[in-house]
């Protein structure tokens, strides 16, 4: 009986491993992955891109002149 449950235990282990392995390569996490800076830059150009499209937009959709 404790035999068949270190079994279950390892048997969970190694899938949950596996997962984790997988998870890695799916999101881009670990060797080979965005770097930090990469992430903040990409964040930076997310936000300008934000408010340049928003610039726009406000000009684009302005109040008419009276």
């Amino acid at each position: 009986m404790l035999d068949e449950t270190g079994d279950r235990f390892s048997s969970f282990g190694s899938s949950l491993m596996q997962t984790s392995r997988r998870a890695g390569q799916a999101f881009g996490i670990g060797t080979g992955s965005l770097k930090p800076w990469r992430i903040a830059m990409l964040i930076v150009a997310l936000f300008l891109a934000f408010w340049f499209t928003s610039k726009v937009l406000s000009w684009w959709w302005g109040s008419p002149a009276a």
